[in-house]
């Protein structure tokens, strides 16, 4: 069981690789408009450094650290007979080039527009 969903970035016809949860469902699609807000409020855009661009790649990266800092990777482990966290990503996530390419059966696709601030595509 799980609440797939996938997420991606385009600008114009640019595209970023697609990040898959495995269990986040439609919050992680708020996550994405949590960070886009944050974005834009820290990083205006301009057209000097990749991110101001909001180059998709850059983006993606970008939204993953957010994701990293926020502690949403955290993972536990068991050691013996106890959980340990520990810093790597060992469930839910995982990047593939295009949509058809991992399971996102529950929630569909979503693409959010970085040229207009929108969603694109909600769900499947």
């Amino acid at each position: 069981m799980g609440d797939r969903i996938s997420i991606q970035f385009v600008n114009g016809r640019d595209k970023s690789v697609v990040l898959f949860a495995h269990w986040a469902g439609e919050s992680f699609a708020d996550e994405v408009e949590r960070y886009i807000k944050d974005l834009n409020k820290e990083v205006p855009k301009a057209q000097c450094m990749p991110l101001e661009r909001r180059e998709t790649g850059t983006v993606m990266l970008d939204f993953i650290s957010w994701l990293t800092l926020k502690g949403t990777f955290r993972s536990r482990v068991m050691k013996g007979k106890e959980w340990v966290e520990v810093g790597r990503v060992m469930s839910s996530y995982y990047i593939e080039q295009d949509e058809i390419n991992g399971d996102n059966s529950d929630n569909g696709h979503w693409i959010w527009d970085l040229a207009s601030d929108q969603w694109h595509t909600k769900g499947g």
